[in-house]
């Protein structure tokens, strides 16, 4: 498979746990369905975002320790995502540090476009800033736990939006690549 087809498959499943987690606010009768959809989502998406990772710190050398440990953060991340399902936002903001680790050393390679990795580096720290906004805003009503989830989701939208387009951006760029050497 093509790497930018992983960037797309990511950024599939990001969609599709952004919508799953919406859903929650309207559907709230089949909440465990609903955040088992999630979570799978959510765990495949960040398990796709460190193939993406992995290849691109292959592909683009330069990126050494920075890069290795970026990746490693986005893969503690998607690790308690695969353990957890209540902690949306410190998953998020541990994959965030990651894709930013990451992101700063891919910029400093001047390998890819600027525009797409400072999105992707910078979306999951929207994602807990709207959540916090939009729940003292109130938005939603409150579920069985005293959470929002409306305002949860809202933050987790935001945050999956950002990631997909930057993802597709990388897409792009990931494209424009050679493709790896077989070897025998």
């Amino acid at each position: 498979m093509r790497l930018h087809h992983v960037a797309v498959a990511a950024a599939g499943a990001w969609s599709f746990a952004a919508v799953s987690y919406a859903v929650l606010e309207t559907l709230s009768e089949h909440r465990s369905v609903l955040t088992l959809a999630v979570n799978v989502a959510v765990v495949v998406a960040g398990s796709l975002g460190i193939a993406v990772l992995v290849r691109v710190d292959h592909h683009v050398v330069a990126l050494g320790w920075m890069g290795k440990a970026g990746i490693g953060m986005v893969g503690i991340g998607v690790a308690i995502s695969a353990v957890t399902w209540g902690a949306v936002n410190v998953y998020l903001i541990i994959q965030g540090v990651g894709y930013l680790i990451f992101g700063v050393a891919l910029i400093r390679s001047q390998a890819a476009p600027t525009i797409s990795t400072v999105i992707v580096s910078g979306a999951f720290f929207t994602a807990p800033i709207v959540f916090l906004i939009a729940d003292a805003a109130q938005i939603g009503t409150p579920n069985d736990y005293g959470d929002r989830d409306a305002a949860f989701a809202l933050g987790f939208a935001v945050g999956a939006t950002l990631m997909v387009i930057g993802l597709l951006g990388w897409a792009r760029w990931l494209d424009q690549l050679p493709a790896p050497a077989q070897t025998s």
